[in-house]
């Protein structure tokens, strides 16, 4: 395609960061989980995700929660209470209307209650696999662990890592500024 003189480049709309077992995640799909990760495990809402400074941390961070998803999808025995899903869409609405940062970032990319629930759901799943897991390590070892957050380190994700194909996309690494707001939102 030829550049045009005098006409500003559209917004990107979406791009695909990871794939895990030949399933694709975006960017947006990144950005909204670290932003309900971060508000589900911490109560706040760090929409600071996509800090190009900080990028490549949280792309790391996400590749390796989805590895957890993976795996604990395959197991199916982490099923998520509908009640705990609507409590955090509710608050996230509430959310939505007190904070403007995050009211901006839920329009950047679109963000209704059926995309909160989903991204929940998955932080929840992920979270309850890593508390499993770390029980089940603690009985046999000594280490320091964070409760719910993973240590890429520990021997059980290594292993399942290495059994897994994945693969973060050519040019992922930077931060490319995504703008799905034009799509529409609930908010």
């Amino acid at each position: 395609m030829f550049p045009m003189a005098g006409v500003a480049a559209a917004p990107l709309l979406e791009r695909l960061v990871v794939e895990i077992e030949k399933s694709a995640s975006s960017q947006r799909d990144l950005e909204v989980y670290m932003a309900l990760r971060s508000f589900v495990i911490e109560g706040a809402v760090h929409v600071e995700v996509s800090d190009p400074s900080i990028w490549s941390q949280n792309l790391d961070r996400y590749a390796w929660d989805m590895i957890v998803d993976h795996e604990a999808q395959r197991l199916g025995s982490f099923q998520i209470d509908g009640r705990t899903l609507g409590k955090i869409a509710d608050a996230w609405d509430r959310l939505v209307t007190k904070d403007p940062a995050v009211a901006s970032f839920t329009r950047r990319l679109a963000v209704d209650r059926d995309t909160v629930r989903a991204a929940a759901t998955t932080v929840l799943r992920v979270q309850a696999f890593i508390s499993t897991k770390e029980r089940q390590t603690l009985q046999g070892i000594k280490e320091t662990f964070r409760p719910g957050v993973l240590n890429p380190k520990a021997e059980w994700f290594v292993k399942l890592e290495q059994r897994l194909s994945y693969r973060v996309f050519e040019g992922a690494r930077n931060y490319v500024r995504i703008d799905t707001g034009d799509l529409g939102s609930k908010h």
